[in-house]
């Protein structure tokens, strides 16, 4: 519902049944006219939650907004037509794992269409694009060729030279144009970003989705003083999401804004790559290919035998995979393995 905009509200239909709909609204108006008070909304809203699930705010004294739950709306919004979502969220709040089911979910509904990746600081992108060609990982952030196909494009933990707007750089001025030519250029764009005060005043314009993850005080408090007036009480209620939901503000054409809680609901699959990718993102900054390689068969080895020692790993390298290296060097790249993947024995 954007009731402080265009004072109209909308619940889509595939939230919920067309009689609770219609008791929402009726509850929502008869707050925002005087005809209940503020006690008497608390109590319908409470009795709505608890019977339905579907949560409630009191925002001030004329206003009451109800937010549904949905795992599939926003993607049904998002990939009507080439557009632009942020998610905005604290460290380890749930972006990149939005991010990526999202994009996942547009390879099944998009013919033909590739997921590029920039920033892929965790290293998932990397895993998940050696089981699928149609991922692809980039460096830098820039924008991917114009050959007519469908494009997700993730710009996974923006840095500040991308975000403000003094930051004039070549990849700056690529990504602002990226966004304003989206739909000549058939580009579905994810961008996650820690707070919303710190977007580039284009990025801001451009992003119509926005899906506000789980917020600590301070990041709340810089979010808030640039968001649109109408948002600024009701993004509050991202302090007490977990990661796996999401306020997501979508718009919808000539009707406003839809509000609910996004559930990401990401497959089990994905949640047991991110993990590997947590333990192995620091193998990806290793420079050397043939200390890469060396460090990915000790990973290999390891994983069959977390106890193994120095001497058996020697002799493994030697006789399965014809890499002769003394029992010193073996020992330093398994120390290295160690330090960098963060592994536990007793794991």
């Amino acid at each position: 519902m954007d009731f402080l905009l265009y004072r109209t509200r909308h619940i889509p239909e595939a939230l919920t049944h067309p009689t609770i709909k219609n008791v929402l609204m009726s509850i929502e108006e008869a707050y925002r006219t005087g005809r209940i008070t503020k006690r008497k909304a608390i109590v319908y809203g409470a009795y709505i939650k608890k019977k339905y699930g579907i949560d409630f705010e009191v925002l001030d004294d004329s206003h009451m907004i109800f937010l549904p739950h949905s795992d599939s709306i926003l993607y049904n919004y998002f990939y009507e037509e080439p557009t632009t979502a942020a998610i905005i969220g604290g460290t380890g709040s749930g972006k990149t794992i939005t991010a990526w089911v999202m994009a996942l979910e547009g390879l099944n509904r998009l013919n033909k269409a590739t997921v590029y990746v920039y920033n892929d600081v965790d290293g998932l992108g990397t895993l998940l694009s050696e089981h699928d060609s149609r991922i692809i990982v980039e460096q830098e952030a820039a924008v991917p060729p114009a050959d007519g196909n469908p494009k997700i494009i993730i710009y996974n933990e923006m840095t500040e030279k991308h975000m403000w707007k003094r930051g004039m750089s070549s990849a700056n001025v690529d990504l602002n144009l990226q966004a304003l030519r989206r739909r000549h250029r058939r580009a579905w764009i994810i961008q996650n970003v820690i707070t919303y005060s710190v977007m580039e005043s284009v990025l801001k314009q451009t992003s119509t989705f926005k899906i506000f993850k789980w917020m600590d005080p301070v990041l709340l408090d810089h979010t808030r003083e640039s968001l649109p007036k109408g948002w600024k009480k009701l993004v509050e209620i991202c302090a007490f999401l977990d990661r796996n939901e999401g306020l997501a503000v979508v718009p919808v054409k000539r009707r406003g804004n839809i509000y609910f809680i996004h559930e990401t609901n990401p497959p089990q699959s994905l949640l047991s790559m991110h993990k590997r990718a947590s333990k192995e993102k620091h193998l990806i900054m290793v420079t050397s290919e043939r200390e890469k390689d060396y460090m990915r068969i000790i990973g290999e080895i390891m994983a069959v035998d977390p106890k193994a020692k120095s001497p058996q790993v020697q002799v493994i390298m030697e006789k399965k995979y014809d890499i002769r290296l003394s029992r010193r060097r073996v020992r330093e790249l398994i120390s290295k393995w160690k330090e960098i993947t963060k592994f536990n024995e007793n794991e």
